[in-house]
């Protein structure tokens, strides 16, 4: 088994530290000490009827902001996931700044009573069975943070100038010219995860993030681009890179404007 370059319990302190005085400035209470899981660690926060759950899994290199309802002051354990984001530094000077990545986002998600009111809604949607069980344009792109790092701060940007995040126009403008340079300059172990995150939210992802995938990122890609990432496809997305390569050139009907209040990634059922 490859080493570690980070303690893990050290790390998962250090980020539930800091995420946690976020949540309790927002009224979360902490419920009982950091929990040992068999692949990893988690504490749990509750206010009211909602639940978060900061969670590490060490087997996957993954943090997790998890939420859930809460019925007669216990959780109902049915966590969804609000973010996911890779834990992979490949040395030790890249463990601060993956840890200060982790807890922006984290923070960004939970900050403010507005933010809660919404995942509420999203808790309380589930519980009346009409939540989408999808995955989001804004779940794939943090999931990229970690290989694009200045990604995170044109999300930001875009949030404040448009009030939403433009999911094709994004991928085009933002992302498309970060991937091209990874491919470029980057090391195989990052394409080889870049190549994992698009297979992986091809799978799970929504209409918009297959589309993103396919149409946007793939079919933006040079040939010589595109062969260094198609031999790590899953069988299915080389399909569907394949029946999106068709459509290159062709006028693509305008993505239609979402609320800028949908934010919250949905779960992913292979997270744990």
């Amino acid at each position: 088994m490859e080493q570690s370059v980070y303690n893990p319990q050290n790390v998962f302190e250090q980020v539930n530290s800091r995420v946690g005085e976020v949540l309790n400035k927002n009224h979360f209470e902490r419920q009982g000490e950091i929990t040992t899981e068999d692949d990893g660690y988690s504490t749990v926060y509750i206010k009211d009827d909602l639940a978060y759950q900061i969670y590490m899994n060490n087997e996957k290199h993954q943090f997790l902001l998890r939420y859930c309802g809460v019925e007669n002051d216990e959780v109902d354990g049915k966590w969804r996931t609000r973010s996911l984001l890779l834990f992979e530094p490949e040395d030790e000077s890249q463990i601060k700044r993956e840890v200060e990545s982790v807890v922006n986002d984290f923070t960004e998600e939970i900050a403010g009573p507005s933010k809660a009111a919404i995942v509420l809604n999203q808790v309380q949607k589930r519980h009346r069975g009409t939540e989408e069980n999808t995955t989001d344009p804004i779940f794939f792109f943090n999931r990229l943070v970690p290989l694009c790092k200045d990604l995170r701060d044109d999300l930001l940007k875009e949030r404040v100038t448009y009030g939403e995040v433009r999911g094709a126009t994004f991928a085009k403008e933002k992302v498309l010219p970060k991937v091209q340079l990874l491919l470029e300059s980057g090391s195989q172990s990052s394409i080889e995860r870049l190549a994992n995150i698009f297979s992986d939210l091809y799978e799970v992802g929504d209409l918009d993030v297959r589309s993103i995938i396919t149409l946007v990122l793939i079919n933006g890609l040079t040939e010589q681009e595109y062969q260094k990432l198609e031999p790590l496809f899953s069988d299915n997305l080389k399909k569907g890179a394949k029946a999106g390569l068709r459509m290159k050139g062709k006028t693509v009907k305008p993505e239609k404007k979402k609320k800028a209040t949908r934010y919250v990634a949905d779960n992913l059922s292979e997270t744990r």
